[in-house]
């Protein structure tokens, strides 16, 4: 089987922001060029407080491709990490990180990837690191087989706007398959000032706060039927 010609890519959008939108434009040319014999879904909605998850998981049912990419609208990886996830996506089940490394860029690198966009590796360039977190639970770039991704019942969809929907997708996954990571970086792209705990300026603090709320309950239910065993 070819991990190219078997691969969807699903990238979720749902904002007016202006920086989002030129970064989400970028990251979508990045994903269609360098992979250009994949089939990939630029899922756009209007419904706010945007469904992300719900965005997705009808996403994956619109496609068939045994493999997907799942990438945020502000994330990149590098082509051969991105290959090398979706590689041992095909020979087991579970959740594949295309990075070990998270690292956000600021302002200024990002604005220079933009205007520099024919380059489609310039991200990747050395480029001071804003924030990097080792062993993130973020989606922004993860390989899964469509079968998996089905079997674990997708992303929450309780969860809306700016969540941790990622990390609630890998504790569910964790609990059926070992988590895997590829050596390397993703990269995070700017695209606007942020709130107190990194939240992003045109996500509703409230929004979020219910969020962690209802992860918190479903990790304190899981922990408890753990405990019951």
């Amino acid at each position: 089987m070819s991990v190219i010609s078997d691969t969807s890519v699903i990238i979720p959008f749902g904002s007016k922001n202006a920086d989002r939108i030129r970064v989400a434009a970028y990251v979508h040319d990045y994903y269609k060029n360098i992979f250009s014999d994949w089939n990939v879904l630029f899922q756009v909605s209007k419904v706010q407080p945007f469904p992300r998850a719900k965005v997705v998981n009808d996403a994956v049912k619109m496609v068939d491709s045994p493999l997907l990419l799942l990438v945020d609208a502000d994330s990149l990886c590098p082509p051969e990490e991105i290959q090398e996830a979706l590689e041992m996506a095909q020979e087991a089940p579970g959740l594949v990180y295309c990075y070990t490394y998270y690292q956000q860029l600021d302002r200024i690198p990002t604005e220079y990837c933009l205007l520099h966009a024919n380059d489609l590796l310039k991200a990747f360039e050395d480029w001071p690191i804003k924030l990097e977190i080792p062993g993130a639970s973020s989606t922004g770039c993860v390989a899964i087989s469509r079968e998996a991704f089905l079997e674990v019942g997708g992303y929450d969809e309780f969860f809306t706007q700016w969540a941790p929907d990622d990390l609630d997708l890998r504790e569910r996954c964790s609990e059926l398959w070992p988590e895997r990571r590829v050596p390397g970086i993703l990269r995070h792209l700017w695209h606007g000032y942020r709130q107190k705990h990194d939240v992003p300026m045109d996500a509703d603090f409230r929004n979020v706060k219910a969020n962690y709320e209802y992860l918190y309950k479903k990790q304190t239910e899981r922990y408890k039927k753990q405990m019951q065993k």
